[in-house]
C-alpha cells in the first residue's frame, strides 16, 4: 500500500480521515486528507483513498490495506452513505451480495468460500428484522430462526463452503 497525497478541489469534498506526521515522535502535523468523498452533478458520491493498493506479488504491503481500522472505516462510509444495508462481520471467506426488493426486504446472497462450515451465520445490520427466510433447492422458502447478539444477527443456519445461501430479510417497518 503506497500512500498519495489527496488534493481536493472543492469546498464540497468531505474528509473523513487525515494523513499525519508525527513531529517528534508525538505532535500529530496533519499533512493532506487521507479518505474523502463527493457528491457529483450526476447525484453519484465518489469515495477516494490516498493510496494505491497495486502491489503485486507483495502479500504484506497488498492486505495491510485491508486491516480492522480500514474496514471499520469502510463499513462506516457505506453506512453514511446507505450503502451498506447488511454486511458479514467477521473474518470468513464469504463473498456476500445484497439488495433491498421492492416490496422493502432484504435479499441476500451469501458464499461461503472458506474449507470450514460456519455453523451459525452472522450478519450485521441497524435495521430491524421481523423474519428470515432461506430459499431451499425445491425453491420453496424455510423460516430461519435467529437471535440478536451485540448488535448482530446469528442465524441459526449452516453455510458450508461453496454451498450458496439465499436469504430474504423481513425489515420492520
Amino acid at each position: 500500500y503506497q500512500v498519495h497525497e489527496l488534493i481536493p478541489l472543492s469546498e464540497e469534498v468531505k474528509r473523513y480521515s487525515d494523513v499525519y506526521h508525527l513531529r517528534d515522535g508525538t505532535t500529530r502535523e496533519i499533512l493532506f486528507p487521507g479518505v474523502t468523498s463527493y457528491q457529483n452533478k450526476l447525484g453519484g458520491t465518489v469515495v477516494v483513498f490516498s493510496g494505491v493498493t497495486n502491489v503485486p506479488f507483495h502479500a504484506p504491503a497488498a492486505f495491510g490495506f485491508l486491516n480492522e481500522t480500514r474496514k471499520a472505516q469502510i463499513v462506516q462510509i457505506l453506512k453514511e452513505l446507505d450503502c451498506l444495508p447488511i454486511y458479514y462481520p467477521e473474518d470468513a471467506e464469504v463473498f456476500m451480495k445484497a439488495a433491498k426488493t421492492r416490496d422493502g426486504k432484504l435479499f441476500c446472497a451469501i458464499l461461503n468460500m472458506s474449507l470450514d462450515a460456519l455453523e451459525e451465520l452472522p450478519l450485521a445490520t441497524d435495521q430491524p428484522i421481523r423474519g428470515i427466510k432461506r430459499l431451499m433447492p425445491n425453491g420453496g422458502y424455510e423460516d430461519v430462526s435467529f437471535h440478536l447478539e451485540n448488535g448482530c444477527l446469528k442465524l441459526s443456519l449452516t453455510a458450508y463452503p461453496f454451498d450458496p445461501v439465499v436469504l430474504v430479510l423481513d425489515v420492520k417497518p
